[in-house]
């Protein structure tokens, strides 16, 4: 997703902190959507479990799709908006302005 500040920084020089402050924001909402996708992976998962046939095998093969599925639809449910989780994750982070930098740390 290009934002503004990405397309006038073709043009016009942009300070170095607004470039810094621009890409740890695009790495919270990354973060927030990734920490939707896995609790959302993990919660459809547990409803499958309550559902006597889900439509998938009981063999390993059938288990394996059933996790794939499972993941590929959590994900596409927090892209596309989610339950709202990102979003609040996304605002606590940016409230917290004494934590530190996502750029900064080391993994």
């Amino acid at each position: 997703m290009n934002t503004a500040i990405d397309n006038i920084s073709d043009l016009i020089p942009v300070p170095d902190e607004t470039k810094k402050k621009n890409l740890e924001d695009k790495a919270k909402h990354e973060f927030a959507q990734q920490f939707e996708a896995l609790f959302l992976n993990k919660l459809l998962d547990s409803m499958q479990d309550t559902v006597l046939d889900s439509g998938f095998g009981s063999d390993v093969a059938s288990g394996q799709v059933k996790g794939l599925f499972t993941m590929f639809l959590s994900q596409a449910v927090a892209k596309e908006g989610g339950v709202g989780l990102a979003d609040e994750i996304y605002n606590s982070m940016s409230r917290d302005e004494n934590s530190d930098s996502i750029i900064d740390r080391k993994v």
